[in-house]
């Protein structure tokens, strides 16, 4: 599962069909959980709780697009580095087959960060 904050109130989303996407289909009201270690020291989390809103048609391949620019901009913006190697998602191959598109419309975002100075 590959995902974006579009810092609009919502995650956006895709994936191939597996046990993650079955499940949201269920259970709409899901929770993510994004956690990064830095040397040990510093840990970052944010816990986020929404709604799962599964995406077709139009809707989807804008998403997608939506998606490709703003993890492009991140990756320039974080990293420094030519994105050329990022296909835009919204433009599929000859038989190739559609990703599930899905969004998560955040209710609350939660946030932690630990910083251990005993290392």
């Amino acid at each position: 599962m590959t995902y974006f904050f579009d810092n609009e109130n919502s995650i956006i989303g895709y994936s191939e069909v597996g046990h993650k996407i079955k499940s949201m289909r269920n259970y709409r009201k899901v929770s993510l959980l994004v956690s990064e270690k830095e040397n040990g020291e510093i840990c970052n989390s944010v816990l986020v709780h929404g709604v799962y809103d599964e995406l077709s048609g139009s809707e989807a391949k804008k998403n997608l697009h939506l998606f490709s620019a703003g993890i492009k901009a991140l990756i320039l913006k974080k990293e420094h580095r030519n994105t050329h190697c990022i296909r835009d998602f919204s433009h599929l191959k000859k038989g190739q087959s559609f990703p599930i598109v899905f969004r998560i419309i955040v209710d609350e975002m939660t946030g932690k960060k630990i910083i251990n100075e005993n290392s």
